[in-house]
């Protein structure tokens, strides 16, 4: 493995092979020939040099050589102990010393697509220290980390319980979570960046800016879905702009990924969502953040943001045209009931009807400055509403559902046992059997460890109603 500085990457040349960031993750490939754009692109991701290998046994290597024990799950044996803890390839510990192994523990590390873990041997003269960057930079090249929490100081506390359907959620995911919400936080704090230059009246970044923002939030969609749209949680404070764009990016590819779109066209659908609001900017930030009803006058003025919006995306460079159309056409509906031509069905952009379904359910259920959310729930359930009666797509709204079930990850219920509970996961086609985590018993005490049931598989348990997680003191939180 070489690593190279950026500034020893010149355009016109080629990668002898694939490049790494300090994250595991591919940034350049084997032969692919180094352009000026591709080098801007790496900068904005952060990058200051790529860590240049083709051979998983020369990481291998460099593991073992600082003490570093590889085992991959096959090896991992129900009734087996290690002499030293084990670490997932992020650095969070998994099994403690000599805890024994249980199917159930291997059962759930397979769920959750946990291929190797790691562990230290003692007195290994050299070894590093297992939070070390170096040493978890080599475990994500063999593994792709659960958590790749590389800038964390101290571990995630261990999980400590499976049996049966027991899962220790909190303990295992947090650093996970954690992770995401930090990736999303930085790409909103990117975009913002973009944001600002336009507010200030500046020429606009070109488009390739937002494609590589977009595409930054669709590697958090394809590391872990569930997780990263549970970012559309995360508090914005002042960047309300750049936090809605980012939501309903993260919203729209994710609907994309449902509907069958690739893997670049679900990119460009996202990169579509970050700029559909960018006319915003131009309007009066009294207006756009009243609290109370907007007069007809504000309306219009509101309205007005799509015209700005696309006097901006004339002036930026690079911006494809189907990228221009979706933008002009997000708030068209079904039956003619949208702005700014009052087109309808087929003469509406299927892409422009995924950002228009995004959009709305993330109004909803996201906080304004001028108002309070819904629950995921009521929201799902007005944007059904919203289908039955022809004003947006239901085929899109169908695929939001699939995505994220009638309970939403991360929203909160009561089944019909009177158990309490938040939604972890959702199943395709399936939209009223979402996966759930068990947090509190029928008595209203709280459980030693989550239980994890799937609904679709639990006929005799039903959802009764949905609970507001803040009055119960329940969040999906990397904190």
């Amino acid at each position: 493995m070489r690593k190279i500085l950026l500034s020893e990457l010149a355009p016109g040349t080629s990668a002898a092979a694939t490049c790494y960031s300090q994250h595991g993750s591919a940034v350049v490939s084997g032969g692919e020939m180094i352009t000026q754009a591709r080098l801007d692109e790496l900068q904005e991701l952060g990058l200051t040099a790529v860590y240049e290998s083709d051979d998983p046994e020369d990481v291998e290597f460099l593991l073992r050589q600082q003490g570093v024990v590889i085992l991959s799950l096959a090896e991992l044996a129900p009734g087996s102990s290690y002499p030293f803890p084990l670490y997932g390839s992020d650095g969070s510990k998994i099994f403690e010393e000599a805890e024994r192994v249980t199917a159930d523990q291997v059962a759930v590390l397979r769920r959750f697509a946990v291929d190797t873990l790691f562990g230290y041997e003692r007195d290994v003269e050299g070894q590093a220290e297992p939070r070390a960057p170096e040493v978890r930079e080599l475990m994500a090249r063999l593994d792709p980390p659960i958590v790749a929490a590389i800038a964390a100081e101290e571990f995630p506390e261990p999980i400590r319980r499976f049996g049966g359907a027991m899962v220790d959620m909190d303990a295992h995911r947090r650093g996970r979570l954690a992770h995401v919400q930090s990736l999303y936080l930085e790409t909103v704090h990117a975009l913002g960046t973009h944001y600002a230059a336009l507010r200030d009246g500046a020429a606009p970044p070109p488009f390739r800016r937002f494609h590589a923002v977009a595409a930054n939030l669709f590697e958090l969609l394809v590391s872990d879905w569930s997780l990263a749209l549970t970012a559309l949680d995360v508090k914005h404070g002042s960047r309300f702009l750049e936090g809605h764009a980012a939501n309903v990016a993260l919203l729209s590819m994710a609907i994309a990924g449902s509907l069958g779109y690739d893997g670049a066209t679900a990119i460009r659908v996202g990169a579509g969502a970050l700029l559909a609001d960018v006319g915003m900017l131009k309007v009066p930030t009294r207006i756009r953040e009243k609290r109370g009803t907007l007069s007809s006058r504000e309306m219009r003025q509101i309205r007005k943001h799509l015209f700005h919006g696309m006097s901006i995306l004339q002036e930026m460079e690079g911006v494809p045209e189907e990228v221009v159309r979706i933008v002009y056409q997000a708030h068209e509906r079904e039956k003619g009931q949208g702005y700014p031509t009052g087109r309808s069905g087929i003469w509406v952009h299927e892409h422009a009807k995924i950002l228009a379904v995004a959009d709305v359910y993330e109004s909803l259920v996201c906080r304004r400055p001028f108002r309070d959310r819904r629950l995921p729930h009521e929201a799902m359930t007005l944007v059904l509403k919203l289908a039955a009666t022809q004003v947006l797509a239901s085929r899109v709204v169908t695929a939001l559902l699939d995505t994220l079930s009638l309970y939403p990850i991360g929203s909160c219920v009561e089944l019909s046992g009177g158990e309490i509970g938040q939604v972890v996961g959702a199943t395709p086609g399936r939209g009223e059997q979402p996966i759930v985590a068990v947090l509190y018993d029928n008595n209203g005490y709280p459980l030693e460890a989550p239980r994890v049931v799937d609904l679709g598989q639990d006929p005799a348990r039903q959802i009764l109603r949905p609970v507001d997680e803040f009055d119960i003191g329940v969040g999906l939180s990397g904190d």
